[in-house]
């Protein structure tokens, strides 16, 4: 008797799920960064958060000792650069940011990527926003 009620929710919940599933309309976010300031750490924070892994590599010193110095010792909007980027999704910035991290401000980053290859072109961009500021 259990295992029939089982099946009954299980039946009325894909049902549920495949009438609802098109009503809501998928949502994406972008953030926009605008910096607080023009110092170069304000601008190593919003190459982070906006996943630019290419050109925060370029902003950094050349020697290992002072770019981990560095990196330990920034803190964007409040929280450690690699934290940042982590927050707002920037995952190439973050897991590279993180290897270089002391152990206490490390996150457990999985390195996996995802890509929507069926793709809505319904989705609704949500811009928010977010004002940087470093030490």
């Amino acid at each position: 008797m259990l295992i029939m009620k089982l099946q009954i929710l299980v039946i009325i919940s894909a049902i549920f799920v495949f009438v609802f599933s098109g009503v809501v309309k998928a949502q994406k976010i972008k953030y926009v960064f605008v910096a607080g300031d023009a110092s170069a750490n304000t601008i190593r924070c919003i190459q982070a958060g906006e996943n630019d892994l290419s050109k925060l590599r370029r902003s950094l010193p050349f020697s290992h000792t002072r770019k981990r110095a560095l990196i330990n010792n920034l803190t964007c909007n409040n929280l450690p650069i690699n934290q940042f980027a982590a927050r707002f999704g920037a995952a190439d910035t973050a897991y590279y940011l993180n290897r270089l991290t002391h152990k206490k401000n490390r996150l457990e980053l999985d390195k996996v990527s995802i890509t929507d290859l069926a793709s809505n072109d319904d989705e609704e961009t949500i811009i928010k926003t977010i004002m940087i500021a470093s030490n």
